[in-house]
């Protein structure tokens, strides 16, 4: 399944280049908690459910960084670090964090299919 809904989003921005950044949350059940503690009824968890699926399958499927938010001083460092750096240079843990998107993606599946 690709994941193309938001490419066109992107490219109707009328900026000459851009960098798609992902801060991915730590942990499902830490992401999943936050969600319910908002109290959002069923039809609504369900619907940001689908979109944070879609998201990630955007995530792992074009080139874009990743910046897992397990740790906010390192978050912070590899998001100024992901804006401010040149193209060539890549972001470090790129393929950890795809693991981790992968295994999110997953605990997805388990609480709703």
């Amino acid at each position: 399944m690709r994941c193309t809904s938001l490419q066109p989003n992107f490219r109707r921005l009328p900026l000459k280049s851009f960098r798609v950044i992902f801060v991915v949350p730590p942990a499902f059940d830490i992401w999943k908690a936050l969600l319910i503690a908002r109290g959002w009824d069923a039809d609504v968890l369900h619907k940001r459910l689908l979109e944070v699926k879609e998201s990630l399958l955007f995530a792992l499927t074009t080139s874009c960084d990743l910046i897992l938010n397990d740790d906010l001083a390192q978050a912070t460092d590899d998001f100024l670090m992901a804006v401010y750096r040149h193209a060539a240079i890549r972001m470090p843990n790129q393929v950890a964090i795809k693991q981790h998107v992968g295994e999110f993606l997953q605990a997805i599946e388990r609480f709703h299919p």
